[in-house]
């Protein structure tokens, strides 16, 4: 399950899905990408000496976003050896906060970490508690127009 947002349309009255770090920062979410995680295996259970090789060759930024910087919150330490939670979560975030040069115009990161379950939480309040830690001007990248 894929949204993305485009805020160049006129056809509807766009409001921007904010998320507020725990620092202060307001991020606009440009999309959200939700998978089953282990929804690529064609049979069979995963083995849990397959965990690291999954997270090596399966996590990446969805292809209709693009080019962008990966930035993967780590699953809780038994993650690793054990199965990892049942959903893979993807969020593309900017900012008009730049996170390095002074000639860019604004800043962006796709965020991807692991969720247990999404019963309950809309998905600012999901992806708000999943990046709220998240070190910006450290992990973001500056872009041009």
């Amino acid at each position: 399950m894929t949204f993305d947002f485009d805020d160049n349309k006129e056809d509807y009255n766009f409001h921007p899905v904010q998320v507020t770090l725990d620092s202060g920062l307001e991020l606009t979410l440009k999309g959200f990408h939700l998978a089953f995680t282990y929804g690529g295996l064609m049979e069979g259970n995963p083995l849990k000496e397959s965990v690291f090789e999954f997270i090596q060759d399966e996590i990446r930024v969805p292809k209709n976003w693009g080019d962008r910087k990966l930035f993967s919150i780590s699953a809780k330490e038994d993650g690793i050896n054990s199965l990892l939670p049942l959903f893979s979560c993807y969020a593309y975030l900017t900012s008009d906060i730049l996170a390095g040069d002074p000639f860019a115009d604004g800043s962006e990161l796709v965020v991807h970490w692991f969720e247990d379950s999404i019963q309950d939480r809309s998905i600012p309040q999901i992806i708000e508690e999943a990046v709220k830690d998240l070190d910006w001007k450290n992990e973001a990248d500056d872009f041009l127009y």
